[in-house]
């Protein structure tokens, strides 16, 4: 007959008996139940098998007198003879039997190995122990001789279905008799846990666990390394994922995630690229993306003591208005709730506080918005600037260190699209310099009003003035080489400066060029109402009054000079004809002197350019009587004609006055001298005796 063997048991041998071994005897053969056994051979061992036996007794109760007996037939029987109501089958080793062998009433405690059972069919119906466990083994096909195995099932009184093997595709279920795949597990008990254990207990080094997935194309590996207890799913090419046993820390390309540090108990995620220049991505998508939708998201989450979410931030990618177009949104979360906070659109415009920045940086709110700049390198209270906008007003401010005190430099208001107001209540404001030393400096530069092709103009360049045009005129002017002031209105108009705190008119120019002071009906000219004060402090001027009377106070003046000398002694020796010598004694003395320097030997300097009044007086004599003497004034070392004056003594060495007047035409820093020569031959010899002369500036050159 076929052989279908089951093995059970420890391997231990049979416990036999019949009616000359009643207290029952072993034996170390195999039994065969069929024919009954010759008591001799069981007694003697014999070591021809198997032996034949009608029945096996297995056990008998403990007074040695009820028994169980398994007998043979078509099949193989337990009856219990009233031994106990529990028949126990712990060493049975093989069973063969030409039927389907069943049992009923018996608990199979220890039949797990090294037991056979055979028997002729095509199915072992169950092997039952007190309703806990049973075998469920079909075969299609087996009495017209095939072997094909049908299926094989193993069940368990409480829990069910433990094992199913399908014949069919092979399929293996556990929980379930029809498996989805090559193993399926499925568990319904509520509060449990599906597990697979895989577990190598060896203490080697190398002692590893694997789990191998295998195609055409590629070996991926699932392991655990017993050296280090790494973790990781690799590729046959060694690329893939390592996780750490004692950090948690993952890496997709490296061995050793947590590059930066963080340690502790931080987890880490790190992706390595492969090769130089090729850089570690993280790339979320989705297939396809319509309207504004997101297409992924990193979230960050915080928990409590409970496990529960008390706060979360996260930044989004978002299809923004196009498949091709994205946008980058940032998510926060305080005690007014969670909310985008910040968004980077498809143009790369930042908004703040908007979902549709216009421009490279937007901000917005409901109520006002604030931008602040801050050097943390800056002293005291000058680190931090901010710009403030809401509804009416746009303000620039300083703020201090502690963030409650501010000094606001520009304030912008406006009334819808206009701006009516903007004032800078802080600081000196200069356009064109960076250290304005006024209230308002331009420099160099002009400031330009216009209305209605109107214009005026106030420039500081090298045409310095004020301008103003009336639609017809030219800017600048060619002629506007000093200040110019010009009315915008065509028809000739006064200029009036007014003053006080009730307004007064000071000053008038009217159209026609006259300035009045105190008056708005000036005369022609310059016309003061009152004391004209002309000088360059309080103590040194020049009054006119309002009668006409002038009057000089102070070191005030035209500029004036005078030097003389009192028998100076100065000698020409023998003077040739014609021939010019410029008076020099060091016995010359300063007189009044203003605007005017002197050398102390007769030679004076102007310091102011003019026409001088002037007029000198001296006493000469000649060693021969009946020679001409000249004088006249020199100019730089060159004499000239105007107030040149002469005499001719009619005795030899007796003085004789000479002087003279002239207008000078001088420069600034021109010097004046006197000098003296004869117009006859004979080489006479001149002396100066006496001598002085004064400069008055009477007008200008």
């Amino acid at each position: 007959m076929a052989k279908h063997t089951v093995l059970f048991g420890d391997g231990s041998n049979f416990i036999g008996d019949d009616v000359l071994y009643p207290k029952a005897m072993s034996t170390d053969r195999p039994v065969k139940v069929g024919t009954p056994v010759d008591a001799t051979d069981a007694a003697q061992k014999q070591t021809a098998a198997p032996f034949d036996a009608e029945y096996v007794v297995l056990a008998l109760d403990s007074g040695l007198s009820k028994e169980r007996v398994l007998t043979a037939g078509n099949s193989v029987t337990l009856v219990d003879n009233g031994a106990g109501s529990t028949v126990v089958f712990d060493t049975i080793q093989d069973i063969r039997t030409s039927a389907i062998p069943t049992f009923a009433g018996a608990i199979l405690s220890g039949l797990v190995k090294n037991t056979t059972m055979e028997w002729d069919g095509s199915q072992l119906n169950e092997i039952v122990t007190n309703g806990v466990a049973a075998v469920n083994i079909n075969f299609d096909g087996y009495n017209s001789g095939t072997t094909q195995f049908r299926n094989f099932a193993v069940y368990n009184g409480k829990r069910g279905l433990i094992l199913h093997v399908d014949g069919a595709d092979a399929y293996v279920g556990i929980g379930t008799n029809v498996p989805s795949g090559d193993l399926e597990i499925k568990k319904s008990l509520s509060g449990s846990t599906v597990k697979i254990i895989i577990r190598n207990t060896a203490a080697a080094a190398d002692s590893n666990v694997e789990f191998q997935l295998v195609t055409g194309a590629a070996t991926w590996s699932l392991k655990n390394n017993r050296a280090d207890g790494v973790f990781s799913l690799l590729s046959d090419a060694g690329k893939g994922i390592w996780i750490l046993p004692a950090s948690g820390n993952v890496g997709i390309g490296t061995l050793t995630p947590d590059l930066t540090g963080y340690g502790g108990d931080n987890k880490v995620l790190t992706i390595l690229g492969g090769a130089t220049d090729k850089s570690g991505v993280v790339e979320i998508g989705v297939p396809h993306a319509v309207g504004a939708i997101r297409i992924g998201e990193v979230a960050f989450v915080n928990l409590n003591n409970t496990a529960a979410t008390v706060g979360r931030a996260a930044v989004q990618g978002l299809r923004d208005g196009g498949n091709a177009n994205t946008a980058l949104l940032f998510y926060t979360q305080s005690a007014a709730g969670y909310s985008e906070k910040m968004r980077i659109n498809r143009d790369g415009n930042v908004g703040i506080g908007t979902t549709d920045p216009k421009s490279d940086l937007h901000l917005s709110s409901t109520t006002s918005t604030n931008l602040i700049w801050s050097d943390t390198n800056a002293g005291g209270d000058g680190k931090n600037w901010d710009l403030v906008a809401n509804d009416t007003f746009f303000t620039g401010r300083l703020i201090n260190d502690t963030f409650d005190g501010i000094t606001s430099w520009i304030i912008v208001e406006r009334n819808g699209m206009t701006v009516t107001d903007v004032s800078f209540p802080n600081g000196n404001f200069g356009i064109g310099t960076a250290s304005p030393s006024g209230t308002l400096e331009v420099d160099p530069g002009e400031i330009i009003l216009d209305q209605q092709g109107r214009a005026a103009y106030i420039t500081g360049n090298a045409r310095s003035g004020l301008y103003t045009t009336n639609g017809g005129g030219s800017y600048p002017f060619d002629n506007a080489a000093h200040l110019v002031f010009q009315t915008a209105s065509a028809a000739v108009r006064d200029i009036i400066f007014v003053t006080g705190t009730t307004p007064t008119n000071r000053m008038v120019i009217t159209g026609g060029g006259d300035v009045g002071r105190n008056t708005t009906t000036p005369q022609t000219g310059f016309h003061n109402v009152g004391t004209t004060r002309l000088g360059d402090q309080a103590t040194n001027y020049m009054a006119v009054s309002a009668t006409g009377d002038t009057t000089w106070v102070g070191s005030g003046g035209l500029i004036f000079g005078s030097v003389y000398g009192n028998e100076i002694g100065y000698s020409t020796g023998n003077a040739t004809q014609n021939l010019w010598y410029d008076i020099s004694d060091a016995t010359m003395d300063d007189g009044k002197l203003h605007g005017i320097t002197h050398d102390g030997s007769g030679q004076v300097t102007v310091t102011e350019p003019g026409m001088y009044l002037a007029v000198y007086y001296a006493a000469a004599e000649v060693s021969v009587a009946n020679k001409h003497i000249q004088m006249a004034f020199s100019i730089n070392g060159t004499e000239i004609l105007d107030g040149i004056n002469h005499i001719e003594p009619r005795t030899a060495n007796s003085q004789m006055p000479i002087s003279g007047t002239a207008i000078l035409d001088l420069a600034d820093n021109d010097t004046v001298n006197m000098s003296i020569r004869t117009t006859d031959a004979g080489t006479p010899i001149i002396n100066v005796d006496h001598l002085g002369f004064s400069l008055v500036q009477v007008g200008g050159t």
